[in-house]
């Protein structure tokens, strides 16, 4: 699973609160995703949050791993500020 900075950024849903180019900020250590966006990098990539967030934790060889993200209800769920 191999996608560019522009389609990256739609798939994590961040199109109206972040610009682009904080895709590359991130990949290069200059920024740190929101908690909000790191949930949204584990979905698309089928991993665990702790995957992504605990350096101790090896990411799976082959992407998108097994886990299977499930949001019920997403009508209540309001959009907020990411960064």
């Amino acid at each position: 699973m191999v996608f560019s900075q522009a389609e990256l950024h739609k798939r994590l849903g961040v199109e109206e609160d972040i610009p682009y180019t904080r895709i590359s900020d991130y990949e290069l250590d200059k920024n740190e995703p929101s908690l909000i966006v790191l949930l949204e990098y584990a979905r698309i990539a089928g991993v665990h949050l702790e995957e992504i967030v605990d350096d101790r934790m090896e990411l799976p060889s082959k992407l998108p791993g097994t886990v299977k993200y499930d949001v019920k209800n997403k009508s209540h769920l309001k959009r907020r500020k990411v960064g």
